[in-house]
């Protein structure tokens, strides 16, 4: 039998052993009981694994509940129908009854005790993962915590290392809390979850049947409302013959009513004609919509941003939900765990606040300074902090909340709810530093990570702080500064580097602040020797060519006007055409000596050709960047001049920086670098292995 036709097999016989349909968690949840393995949809070609059992008609039929649930059924065939009641039996055999009403108001639950409405391979316990122990989540608090794992077992990895994973064991375990599967959307602005999963759908069900059949046989007993009441609950035929329950919100006009539909979350605008009077039989089944609050969104439940993502991410879903706090508004997390990894509902919210133009301002083919290594892990992978705007302004805040903990009693700041994705603040090295938490174990012991520098660890909830609330929106609003990194041309993966070779790694780079990072495209504009030429940096070059034209466009149409022309100031002046100039020196027959700040070539012009470099002409960094060969000599005969001039002046190249000469002035930035052509199919020309015999043949220096 193919993997195909095994996958088939095996999606049939759960699906028939569940004659009532199931969710698709659920569905993933049994077939790794059975299976040792989760369904393996990416290798049959689907990126999700709904999109797999849509493509199989004859194994799986899908269909939405009355509270919009997608629900998945067995198209059934006689040859797995013995092997269907055979689990169906099994199944039996392992659950207790369940209670007939179902009180949706939070009743307090230990996880054990919900395998009456779920599962036990949904816990993802140990024991049905293949490994012992729970492990956490990653920097984005994309899965669930454990509440069961002995904490003793986790490994403190203050060090920042990271052991490689398969997508499956990205998968959390359950959390000590209370879980239930709920439907969430979006109505007025607000977060609502109904209630689903077995026990909750089938009762709702059973209760709409039943209304249907008593509004629509005996219509001698269901009584038209005439006055309707704001508040008032009655129920309401919908245009699809359906009788929902609902409480009267608005009174518009006298025919014309606002009504909330209770178990569903949302509000529509109906005919008065449609509204009857509910008998209390119907009131036995508590609502099965609540609105609900997103556990660390509490003030920030109604930005756009956060609405936008939780529409996008989890409205008309069938989500987890972990309840934090009970009452009229639940707190809640909900996660995704419809995929391979678990994704974090609030998690992915709390990243929608972020300010995007702050994310630390990693480019490919740039070259960065004063780059500081904060983490090396296990793989060889590291994490950096680079220096940017979003940088210098979370050092700013934390400095300002290492003062306010000075004048406040920090134990008032204390931890008292925590859960996965959660952000607050910690000691890194003597300071407040940001921290996710990305896994629980039991009520004490917690792991985290520090956003900024990429370090786990394992912590007691003790050593934890609450941000204060008015830092609160600036520090969120700030991406994680870290940024995880791989040295070009080695393999990264478990297992590859050694334990010494990652131990001289760290050595050499951690808590250094002045490492660069390095290979950026170039065109070489002028070259006179290897000690000195001029390079463009190639990303930007078409910004060049855009301001080109833009100053061109605006001088030629600009009246002459005097100037009074000074020294080592920056002006515009046309040399053919309109160029960013410096000028160097003024002579007494009215001519200038100007060096293209661009281009890095000098110029004679008359002084009554140039203009004030407006600021809009002035926002593009000075392209031309002055550099040497990283090549240990001052003098070059004139020979060698020639021949480097040939092989680099107007050249595409790859310059790897050695060493950057930082100024006051950009102009007078000097790099030291290697200059790579690689424009040969075969191989790479090192230009300094080429300036190497003209090196040998100067006296020493």
């Amino acid at each position: 039998m193919s993997d195909v036709e095994l996958v088939k097999k095996m999606l049939r016989v759960i699906l028939q052993a569940n004659k009532g349909g199931m969710s698709l968690s659920r569905l993933q949840s049994e077939y790794k009981e059975l299976t040792g393995e989760q369904i393996p949809h990416k290798q049959m070609g689907h990126s999700h694994l709904d999109a797999l059992l849509a493509s199989m008609p004859s194994v799986v039929r899908v269909e939405r509940s009355r509270s919009g649930e997608i629900v998945y059924f067995a198209s059934v065939d006689k040859e797995t129908a013995h092997v269907a009641k055979v689990m169906a039996r099994q199944r039996t055999s392992k659950k207790t009854g369940r209670p007939h009403m179902v009180n949706t108001q939070m009743r307090v639950k230990p996880t054990a005790l919900l395998v009456f409405n779920k599962p036990q391979t949904s816990l993802r316990q140990p024991s049905h993962r293949g490994r012992g122990g729970a492990r956490g989540g990653g920097g984005g608090g994309g899965g669930r915590g454990s509440g069961h794992a002995d904490f003793r077992q986790s490994k403190d990895v203050r060090d920042g290392q990271t052991e490689g994973r398969t997508a499956s064991e990205k998968r959390m375990t359950l959390p000590s809390r209370f879980q239930k599967e709920v439907q969430a959307h979006l109505s007025r602005n607000s977060q609502l979850t109904t209630y689903v999963g077995e026990s909750y759908s089938q009762a709702q069900e059973r209760m709409e049947d039943e209304m249907r059949e008593f509004y629509g046989t005996d219509k001698h007993k269901s009584t038209p409302c005439s006055s309707p009441l704001s508040g008032q609950l009655v129920a309401v035929k919908t245009e699809e013959e359906e009788v929902l329950r609902a409480q009267v919100c608005e009174l518009m006009t006298e025919k014309v009513k606002q009504v909330h539909f209770v178990d569903h979350g949302f509000s529509e605008v109906v005919s008065k004609a449609k509204l009857f009077e509910l008998p209390e039989k119907f009131y036995k089944l508590p609502f099965q919509a609540t609105k609900s609050k997103l556990a660390g969104l509490e003030l920030f439940h109604r930005e756009p941003a956060v609405l936008k993502s939780f529409e996008a991410m989890a409205s008309g879903r069938i989500l987890l939900a972990e309840i934090l706090q009970r009452g009229q508004t639940p707190l809640m997390v909900l996660y995704d765990t419809s995929q391979d990894d678990d994704v974090n509902i609030n998690a992915a919210c709390m990243k929608a606040l972020q300010d995007k133009s702050l994310i630390s301002p990693l480019q490919v083919n740039s070259a960065y300074m004063n780059v500081s290594i904060t983490s090396v892990c296990s793989d060889g992978t590291f994490y950096c902090q680079l220096p940017s705007r979003g940088l210098a302004k979370l050092n700013q805040i934390l400095d300002n909340i290492e003062t306010y903990f000075h004048s406040q009693v920090t134990s008032e700041f204390l931890v008292s709810r925590p859960f996965c994705g959660k952000g607050c603040v910690a000691r890194y090295k003597g300071k407040w530093s940001r921290v996710e938490i990305t896994n629980l174990h039991g009520s004490r012991v917690l792991d985290i990570v520090f956003l900024d520098v990429g370090v786990q660890a394992s912590v007691e909830v003790f050593e934890l702080r609450e941000i204060p609330q008015k830092f609160l929106r600036d520090l969120m609003a700030i991406p994680p500064q870290a940024v995880k990194c791989c040295l070009a041309d080695l393999l990264v993966s478990v297992g590859s580097w050694t334990p010494d070779s990652v131990q001289w790694l760290r050595e050499k780079v951690l808590n250094t602040t002045d490492c660069s990072m390095k290979n950026m495209d170039v065109y070489i504009s002028v070259a006179c020797h290897p000690g000195h030429f001029v390079l463009q940096p190639w990303r930007d070059m078409y910004k060049l060519v855009v301001l080109m034209g833009e100053m061109i466009l605006f001088y030629n149409q600009t009246d002459e006007r005097p100037l009074n022309v000074q020294k080592n100031h920056v002006y515009a002046a046309k040399v053919e055409n309109w160029y960013r100039v410096l000028v160097k020196g003024i002579l007494s027959n009215g001519l200038v000596s100007v060096y293209e700040l661009d281009y890095g070539k000098h110029e004679l012009v008359s002084c009554t050709q140039l203009r004030v470099l407006n600021k809009e002409f002035r926002q593009l960094p000075f392209q031309g960047i002055t550099a040497q060969l990283a090549v240990k000599t001052r003098q070059w005969s004139e020979e060698a001049s020639i021949v480097f001039r040939n092989h680099v002046e107007k050249k595409p190249l790859v310059a790897q920086l050695e060493a950057a000469q930082e100024a006051a002035n950009p102009w007078d930035r000097k790099l030291t670098v290697f200059l790579v052509d690689t424009s040969q199919q075969d191989c790479d020309i090192w230009v300094h292995d080429i300036m190497a015999e003209f090196v040998d043949e100067l006296p020493d220096q």
